[in-house]
């Protein structure tokens, strides 16, 4: 049996062996000569803590992938509200004085990152840094302290599979890389955690208990839009070739008087150039020398540039507008609906990643007694985060206009009063769309209502 019959053989039994897949043994398709049969999943780069920095540090749209977010998620800032003004001024005055808002917008860059980032509580309490956090006798809150994932080591987790901190970090072992050397232990509930691009069980365990750098997943991107930049920077240098062609050139190289000759002309050709943007060649003979330039073709290039854009863009959940500051490609009314719908992606991430954190250290301040609340808490509070998207002055303009018009219609058939319409427009802190309503006169009115009927 010769080879090319084993082979037809070989190619046979993988077609037939592949059910759920198309098989041609006559132009190879579905077969082990088949690129498609031979294109598998190969396993990425693990980045790890050195080639994180160094493309945070030198790729402008690496460092722009890892910022934007969590500044957006920040920007803001947040509404802390309660019955009690002298707690909101105190709560609000509290989280200036912790820097609460540059740890955590810094907490998650360092999450996105790295994977992984935790501030540690500098709570004042009964116990020590490796026991858990007595909330019930906190004195006060002094510091908010970050570490990324790298200068915090897990030291052991809660292994009890019945309860529902199963699997999540006990304590952790703190290595800072600057100032005292010397390891310390803090319990979790000490620290608030935040956390990278979720990895499964397994890869978080062999990720020492960490998520994944958000770099990581768009490496690929990343390297085919660097490409695409340093390509062009290099069809821009070589935009344009000047060719001198000068007779017999192959003989002057053969020989020391001929190289001197070629270098005086070349030089004296640059020369020209530079000054005059000219260069001479032989009158006398005009095909002994000529002088052309030759154009490198670019078309295409700006179409291929782009597609590289909508792909940054997609890997990394970041509409153009934001990513590259400026409305690439798409109309002023699709890049405000790109705009709006990034920001209620940047809503669900902070839901997610900043919500809890925030919750929790305003609980602890709250409950702590020589805090700004002196240990009073309010019965309820809550706090929201203040709208991303800001209308201009002509969309403020328009939304008064539709709400004057609104307000009327409402006055006019008697459904609300005057003095609630302009309490709910126009409170102390400036135009609202929101209408509250006046039950006590609402009240006093049905009563005088009622007396009205009964006197009838």
């Amino acid at each position: 049996m010769g080879k090319d019959e084993v082979q037809s053989r070989i190619d046979a039994a993988v077609a037939a062996a592949k059910c759920d897949a198309y098989a041609n043994i006559a132009n190879m398709m579905g077969t082990s000569r088949d690129p498609y049969v031979q294109t598998g999943f190969k396993l990425g780069t693990v980045f790890g803590q050195q080639e994180l920095e160094a493309m945070y540090r030198f790729d402008w749209m690496s460092r722009k992938i890892i910022e934007v977010i969590p500044e957006d998620a920040t920007r803001e800032w947040i509404d802390f509200t309660t019955e009690d003004e002298d707690i909101v001024t105190a709560i609000t005055t509290k989280l200036k004085e912790l820097k609460a808002k540059e740890r955590f917008k810094n907490a998650l860059t360092d999450s996105r990152l790295y994977g992984g980032s935790i501030v540690i509580i500098g709570a004042i309490d009964s116990g020590g840094p490796e026991e858990p956090l007595d909330e019930n006798n906190i004195s006060d809150i002094q510091f908010l302290t970050l570490m990324d994932r790298w200068q915090v080591v897990i030291e052991s987790t809660f292994d009890d599979p019945l309860q529902p901190n199963f699997g999540e970090p006990e304590l952790y072992k703190l290595t800072p890389r600057k100032g005292s050397q010397s390891q310390k232990t803090i319990h979790a509930s000490r620290v608030l955690r935040f956390d990278g691009a979720r990895l499964t069980e397994q890869d978080r365990i062999n990720n020492d208990g960490w998520d994944d750098s958000i770099l990581i997943a768009l490496q690929d991107a990343l390297k085919s839009f660097g490409i695409s930049l340093q390509t062009g920077a290099q069809l821009f240098l070589d935009f344009v070739t000047k060719v001198l062609q000068i007779e017999n050139v192959q003989d002057l190289m053969q020989t020391t008087e001929g190289r001197s000759v070629l270098q005086v002309r070349m030089r004296a050709a640059i020369a020209n150039l530079s000054n005059m943007g000219i260069v001479l060649t032989d009158g006398k003979d005009g095909s002994k020398e000529s002088f052309t330039k030759i154009q490198t073709p670019i078309q295409g290039f700006v179409d291929l540039v782009g597609l590289y854009i909508d792909i940054m863009a997609g890997a990394s959940n970041i509409p153009k507008t934001r990513l590259f500051g400026q409305q690439i490609g798409t109309t002023k009314a699709g890049a405000e609906e790109d705009t709006r719908g990034y920001y209620d992606r940047v809503s669900a991430f902070q839901k997610d990643k900043l919500e809890s954190p925030l919750e929790r250290l305003i609980t602890l301040i709250l409950k702590s007694r020589n805090g700004p609340t002196s240990g009073n808490e309010p019965e309820s509070w809550d706090v929201e985060f203040n709208p991303l998207w800001q209308p201009s002055e002509k969309e403020k303009a328009e939304t008064r206009e539709i709400m004057s018009k609104a307000d009327k219609n409402y006055a006019d058939s008697g459904i609300l009063f005057g003095e609630e319409i302009a309490e709910s427009r126009f409170p102390e802190d400036g135009f609202s769309v929101d209408t509250k309503l006046d039950i006590e006169t609402r009240e006093e009115m049905g009563e005088i209502e009622e007396v009205k009927m009964e006197e009838e």
